[in-house]
């Protein structure tokens, strides 16, 4: 499956109640989506629930569960978020996985394709392993996934400096696994 960050921005608003319009970028959004997290009670989703969901990101969480329960339930399902560039974006992700009840059975993966998803995604990678809720997350699912890749970055960049910068994003992963007690995680 796939989403973009703006969908999953567009939807997670919603639940923010009051801190709706807040930068997502910004600490209060973290913090507003660590309280939604740490509240959030599974919901039961049917065909019908997925039929009347205008929200692109949630149909897709709600086409994930309906695949889950009724279709396949024992193969995981890597979800792509593409033009992830915020860990607020991933916990909007996380929010609406453990909402439907799937969070154990998806991989939720950023995807780092820009030049500047790849020159800033260390720092994406360190704050969002520091998050408790994301550790539990991928403790519980026994791995982290993230996706690489130079279609954009080696566009504007070109292939090797691309793909040099995939590298040191991937030693960054390992830093910040190291550095956040996450090395018994693929």
């Amino acid at each position: 499956f796939r989403v973009n960050a703006k969908q999953l921005h567009n939807a997670i608003r919603t639940r923010l109640g009051d801190a709706a319009d807040i930068d997502l970028s910004s600490r209060g959004a973290i913090a507003a989506l660590r309280e939604l997290l740490a509240s959030v009670e599974p919901q039961s989703a049917n065909f019908a629930s997925l039929a009347v969901e205008s929200s692109t990101a949630v149909r897709q969480f709600l086409a994930m569960a309906q695949i889950l329960k009724h279709i396949d339930g024992d193969a995981p399902i890597r979800m792509l978020v593409a033009e992830c560039e915020q860990p607020a974006t991933m916990l909007a992700a996380l929010y609406f996985a453990r909402l439907f009840g799937i969070e154990d059975r998806i991989d939720i993966s950023p995807l780092f394709e820009t030049e500047s998803a790849l020159e800033h995604g260390g720092r994406f990678l360190d704050a969002l392993l520091a998050e408790e809720s994301y550790k539990i997350y991928a403790r519980h699912r026994g791995r982290i996934a993230i996706q690489t890749g130079f279609s954009d970055a080696g566009r504007f960049v070109g292939q090797v400096p691309a793909s040099l910068a995939i590298e040191r994003l991937q030693g960054r992963l390992a830093e910040a696994m190291v550095a956040n007690d996450l090395t018994d995680v693929a």
